[in-house]
């Protein structure tokens, strides 16, 4: 059985590495002068209170669907 919550720290720290940002700027905002940063710690924060699965997957299927049709407007 995969440990959940070693498995959800995993994917933070590899999300905060990405944005070149830290877990706790993730969750709180601090350290962080940048708008876009506190944006993406609202976003997963929003994401993850979000109960229901098919919820969830209605979320990320407007968030990527935004994403591809301003990939193809640049």
């Amino acid at each position: 059985m995969v440990d959940k919550k070693s498995d959800a720290q995993r994917i933070l720290d590899q999300i905060a590495t990405s944005l070149g940002t830290t877990v706790s700027t993730l969750y709180y905002g601090r350290d962080s002068g940048s708008h876009w940063a506190q944006q993406v710690a609202e976003l997963v924060r929003s994401f993850e209170s979000i109960a229901d699965a098919d919820d969830r997957q209605a979320c990320l299927d407007f968030v990527r669907s935004v994403a591809a049709r301003r990939q193809q407007i640049s």
